[in-house]
C-alpha cells in the first residue's frame, strides 16, 4: 500500500482532506452534527487504514434495499 510522506494512505489522506474541508464549512448546531457523527475519525490518530469502516446505503430507495439484503444474505 503506497504512504505518502506523512505516513498516510491514499484513503487516509482523502478522508482527512473532506473531514478538514467540511469543518471550515460548517457552522454552529451543523458543525455540532458533524463532530458527533465523525468522532471516532476526527481524534487524534484514530485514523486507521487497518480498521474497516462499514456503512448502511439509503434503505428508503428499493433497490439499494434489495442489493444490501443480498450482499448481507452473501455474508452469512
Amino acid at each position: 500500500m503506497a504512504m505518502f510522506k506523512n505516513g498516510l494512505t491514499l484513503r487516509e489522506k482523502l478522508l482527512q482532506e473532506y473531514l478538514s474541508n467540511r469543518l471550515i464549512k460548517l457552522k454552529g448546531s451543523d458543525l455540532k452534527a458533524f463532530e458527533s457523527e465523525f468522532k471516532e475519525w476526527l481524534e487524534e490518530g484514530s485514523c486507521s487504514a487497518k480498521k474497516e469502516i462499514w456503512s448502511i446505503p439509503d434503505l428508503t430507495n428499493k433497490r439499494l434495499r434489495n442489493f444490501f439484503l443480498r450482499a448481507i444474505a452473501q455474508i452469512n
